[in-house]
């Protein structure tokens, strides 16, 4: 795994900050109506149309 950069400097209005920059969830790609995780599992996009 890469390492990850200093979050402590962005603000993010949708997760709970503190749960999000000591464990992010990051996605590498995506394709259609799912994400994939950096170890290539998909992850579906569930609240795509929300927004």
């Amino acid at each position: 795994m890469t390492s990850l950069p200093n979050l402590e400097h962005l603000w993010m209005p949708f997760s709970a900050n503190r749960d999000f920059k000591s464990a992010p969830r990051l996605m590498n790609e995506a394709e259609g109506m799912y994400y994939k995780k950096q170890d290539g599992t998909p992850v579906l996009d569930g609240t795509a149309g929300l927004w």
